[in-house]
Parts: structure tokens; sequence; C-alpha cells
């Protein structure tokens, strides 16, 4: 297996980006944020003052088509 492989693995890729809920604003970019995505991204809540946001790669390119 080459390097490249190794880093970005053939099978499902996505990527999490954490939120701290606790920072003013915050919980309204990470709305924004995901809304940017057309429907490609999720919200996870981790806990009350924490979420995650699921972005699936290559999934903007599917909406330009």
């Amino acid at each position: 297996m080459d390097g490249m492989n190794k880093l970005y693995p053939t099978g499902r890729t996505e990527i999490r980006v954490l939120f701290d809920l606790r920072i003013p604003g915050v919980a309204e970019r990470l709305r924004r944020e995901q809304s940017g995505w057309c429907g490609l991204a999720d919200i996870e809540e981790i806990e009350v003052a924490h979420a995650v946001l699921v972005i699936r790669p290559g999934g903007a390119l599917g909406v330009r088509r």
C-alpha cells in the first residue's frame, strides 16, 4: 500500500469539526456552516456544550452537476 492510500482511505471519508457552544455566537455559526453545505453536512450533539459538524467531502461536486 502506498503512502497516499494510508492518508486518504478509499472508503467513506468524513470531515468532523468540533464546535464549543459555550462561546457566544458559535451556535449560529454552526447552523450557517451546515446550511452552506446544501444538506451534505449533519450536526451531531456530543453534549450540551459541544457539537460536531460532519461533512461528506465530494458531495458539493454532486450538487453542481
